[in-house]
């Protein structure tokens, strides 16, 4: 079954704050056709030092293309690459998954810049919006890389708060029934849960999807479950919106 994915954002990391901002949003209109434009948050981006890209150079202009645009093509793994099909294991994908999706997941990060993609939950047939993430910040929380490999799939991780997190108050973490702290939950989704009512963080149920043991990157050692409240709607606000009239209104 190929796992598809329509819509995904675009989001930069401040070299200096490390604070992540979406800039852009890549929708598959139709097979391959593909529309990326600005979002209205580059502005704030523009405040911290970010540059229009070198593949879409003009803030004010909503590129279409029959091609999935470079930018993005680069991030994704080649599907004649022998690694291939470990590499969507790791993720929790099909081999058929689509090139978004893959993105989506993984986060299409390069060591060449400060980009990364991601997207929304989405409701499934019961209503219920979910979302499949890699836990961040493995490697570097103390004794995480052991309680990992002791997980088991189903397994219930509790959300805490990081107040004191040197990257932002809004970090939340992750523990175990043990209260083993195992990583983060990624920024861009802890920064979004910030602006929204306390409540929504409260009622999330993250579950243990996958666990990679190694030689397997650490970066991919724990993929969670991430299940919401009925009818919450995330990364839907007005820096979400596009920057300029003539871009598809996504769903």
């Amino acid at each position: 079954m190929t796992t598809s994915q329509k819509v995904v954002f675009l989001a930069w990391q401040c070299p200096a704050t490390r604070a992540i901002v979406p800039v852009g949003r890549l929708i598959e209109r139709a097979r391959d056709n593909y529309e990326f434009g600005y979002i209205r948050s580059v502005q704030r981006a523009r405040e911290k030092g970010f540059l229009p890209l070198v593949s879409f150079p003009e803030l004010g202009v909503v590129y279409r293309s029959e091609e999935l645009p470079p930018l993005f093509n680069n991030r994704v793994m080649r599907t004649s690459r022998p690694d291939y099909p470990a590499f969507v294991s790791e993720l929790g994908l099909e081999k058929d998954s689509s090139p978004l999706a893959l993105m989506a997941r993984s986060g299409g990060r390069r060591q060449t810049d400060e980009l990364e993609v991601f997207a929304a939950p989405e409701a499934g047939d019961d209503g219920v919006p979910r979302t499949s993430v890699l836990v961040r910040g493995v490697r570097h929380v103390p004794h995480a890389e052991e309680a990992v490999v002791r997980l088991e799939v189903g397994a219930r991780l509790s959300i805490m708060a990081d107040l004191q997190n040197a990257h932002g108050r809004h970090a939340l973490g992750l523990r175990t029934e043990k209260q083993e702290f195992v990583g983060y939950l990624p920024d861009y989704l802890a920064r979004e849960l910030a602006h929204h009512d306390p409540a929504i963080t409260r009622q999330l149920v993250v579950t243990v999807e996958k666990v990679n043991l190694p030689p397997v990157i650490v970066h991919h050692r724990l993929l969670c479950r991430i299940e919401f409240p009925v009818g919450v709607s995330l990364f839907q606000n007005e820096d979400y919106l596009p920057l300029v009239a003539g871009s598809e209104v996504a769903a």
